[in-house]
């Protein structure tokens, strides 16, 4: 499931064919503007790709649920999203739109206040291209100097 189109299962298994662990991502955007990626979707996709791998004696590990949210929003909302996805039991954060966003603090703000590490930034439109691997050091760095690269 990349940008509108819901990729056929036999394609999707090919793409991970040499993976052992795989992140699917899902949002309420992708629900409402395309009906697809949505947690009840990416929880279908994962056991899916589970049966199709254990059948096929190759396991592959899709245990972890991840918080998305937009840079964009201030902390309060940030907040709120988060408490209200605790049931969830997500693991870490991605924010997306993050080269939308006019300052980075919040992001900060939601990783402290929620014990919550941040694992992937997005600052464009095109995935996977424009993901970006964050750690405690390039989010310090991004929230100090307001550069998304060093």
């Amino acid at each position: 499931m990349i940008i509108a189109d819901r990729k056929p299962l036999a394609e999707i298994q090919e793409m991970i064919a040499d993976c052992r662990k795989v992140l699917l991502v899902g949002c309420k955007g992708c629900v409402t503007v395309c009906n697809v990626g949505g947690l009840k979707e990416v929880e279908i996709l994962a056991s899916s790709l589970r049966i199709g791998r254990n059948r096929d004696g190759k396991p592959i590990e899709v245990d972890e649920t991840v918080l998305v949210v937009s840079a964009t929003s201030s902390t309060r909302t940030l907040n709120d999203v988060a408490d209200k996805f605790k049931n969830t039991k997500y693991s870490s954060v991605i924010f997306s739109k993050v080269d939308e966003a006019v300052s980075y603090g919040n992001i900060m703000n939601l990783a402290v206040t929620h014990n919550v590490p941040v694992m992937f930034l997005t600052n464009g439109q095109v995935i996977p291209d424009d993901i970006v691997s964050v750690n405690p050091a390039f989010l310090a760095n991004l929230v100090f100097t307001g550069k998304l690269y060093k």
